[in-house]
């Protein structure tokens, strides 16, 4: 876990700030949360993926743009603002759009959940050469 220090250098901790390891005295460890509020949109630790859950909040205004919220796999757009809503459903490497006071956890039948649906009743093959 020291890379997760690392990355997080110039952060403030809100959590996790002394390490993300617990030690469960049975000689096994769990990885508890971390959260690490970053100054700017364009902080290099908003593009980092831990496997354990990791949240890095940061300031945000329309004048960034939608470039800082690429690849994000939740977004949970608190506005009306019907202009910002058309870009963020524009753009593709935002994958779940959240409108509104809703809980990112929740998920419904019938919702794609990064693929799952699509990898289950589809797959993807190339032929190459006469059959």
């Amino acid at each position: 876990m020291r890379a997760a220090r690392s990355v997080a250098a110039g952060t403030r901790a809100w959590l996790g700030g002394a390490g993300v390891v617990d030690d469960l005295g049975d000689g096994s460890a769990g990885l508890c949360p971390a959260v690490h509020q970053v100054g700017s949109a364009g902080a290099p630790q908003l593009r980092t993926e831990h496997s354990f859950p990791c949240l890095w909040p940061a300031p945000w205004s329309r004048a960034d743009g939608t470039a800082p919220l690429r690849d994000t796999l939740v977004l949970s757009a608190l506005t009306r603002h019907r202009a910002l809503l058309d870009a963020l459903l524009a753009e593709p490497t935002i994958a779940h759009v959240y409108v509104g006071d809703h809980p990112t956890y929740w998920m419904a039948p019938g919702v794609p959940h990064d693929s799952c649906l699509s990898d289950f009743l589809m797959r993807s093959e190339a032929v190459v050469g006469a059959l």
